[in-house]
């Protein structure tokens, strides 16, 4: 509908609008406005101890200003109830500028973040008489420091894994998206929710990809972007998602592969080199290398560590199965990636 005049919008499940304005310089503006999402009864009426830990950062210029946006912060909290503390969180962690002078503190309710932002701007907080625990932690940081992720290497995480799908939800929808139409019909979804069953090798690796993904949308959706990256074993994989050279479903196909023939030659792996390896790991490898080469990859879209020769990828180049097939029997070299990664902090 193009609307000329004033006209009432009704309230709808979602509204959508486009506003165009032409210039007369032949300049051409649009832009689509879209209604918030509609927060359910449920969701809505969830108590504080219901929330998730949520990262409470603020910074200013001096210790002063710091102290005074600390108690802003808290009067905003306690007079306005209405406000999402999740909310509230992500956007002044991602919406205003960050200075060198910088407080946090993992808060779990409303009433944990008023009482530590009042403790940090000079108020006496107590608890059935006690000083208040829930503290914001201070520090400078008027460096301009690198910001990396590292991911490492299989692991049984089984039961971080489990804790982290059942309290954040933006993990599990990670996890859920991620394994739809790849995972469902196996046995992974349920291994090892229980203490007693312990998860196989192959496990190990598709678990630990899934969690290394998951905890970095997290990561990014509190705000945090590397500047670099780099992965160990299977942590490549992750490593490679985040920097752009394949997508997130291709990349566990590959793992998934890459698992069950690690698993397969457990006895022979890591290697140095194949001149030596077992006719059928060869041709498992062959097989893998080309079921790796279907996949459609892109170029880098920032600095990613090759971990077996701590060298930086370069930007115009694309992966490809061989680079696949190498990371799936040699032995990364971890050591010298630490060196690199010391060197792209330092800057220029």
């Amino acid at each position: 509908q193009m609307v000329t005049q004033q006209t009432p919008w009704p309230e709808t499940e979602r509204r959508i609008a486009g506003v165009t304005a032409l210039g007369l310089s032949g300049t051409n503006a649009h832009v689509v406005l879209s209604s918030p999402p509609l927060v359910s009864e449920d969701a809505s009426n969830q108590s504080d101890d219901a929330m998730t830990p949520c990262n409470l950062v603020l910074s200013a210029k001096n210790e002063i200003a710091l102290q005074t946006l600390a108690k802003l912060y808290s009067d905003t909290l306690e007079s306005d109830t209405t406000i999402s503390l999740r909310d509230f969180c992500a956007t002044i962690a991602t919406g205003r500028q960050h200075f060198g002078n910088r407080a946090a503190a993992v808060v779990n309710t409303r009433n944990q973040a008023i009482k530590a932002l009042k403790s940090f701007a000079g108020e006496v907080v107590t608890e059935n008489g006690h000083p208040e625990r829930t503290k914001l932690i201070m520090g400078n940081s008027n460096k301009n420091l690198a910001l990396s992720w590292v991911f490492g290497d299989a692991a049984d995480c089984s039961r971080q894994y489990w804790q982290l799908t059942e309290k954040l939800p933006l993990f599990k929808q990670t996890i859920e998206t991620m394994i739809e139409g790849i995972l469902e019909d196996t046995d992974f979804l349920t291994v090892n929710k229980q203490e007693e069953s312990k998860p196989t090798s192959e496990q190990k690796e598709i678990q630990s990809f899934l969690m290394q993904l998951a905890l970095a949308e997290l990561w990014k959706a509190w705000g945090f972007d590397p500047e670099s990256l780099v992965g160990i074993g299977v942590g490549q994989y992750t490593a490679a998602v985040l920097a752009g050279t394949l997508s997130r479903q291709d990349a566990l196909k590959l793992v998934q592969r890459r698992a069950a023939l690690r698993q397969k030659f457990e006895s022979m792996l890591p290697c140095s080199t194949e001149g030596s390896l077992d006719a059928d790991l060869i041709q498992a490898l062959d097989e893998f290398e080309e079921f790796a080469d279907t996949f459609n990859y892109f170029p880098v879209n920032r600095p990613l560590i090759d971990s077996l020769s701590a060298g930086m990828v370069l930007a115009h180049r694309q992966l490809s199965g061989s680079y696949w097939r190498r990371h799936c029997i040699e032995r990364p070299l971890v050591e010298e990636c630490w060196l690199q990664l010391r060197e792209l902090g330092d800057g220029p």
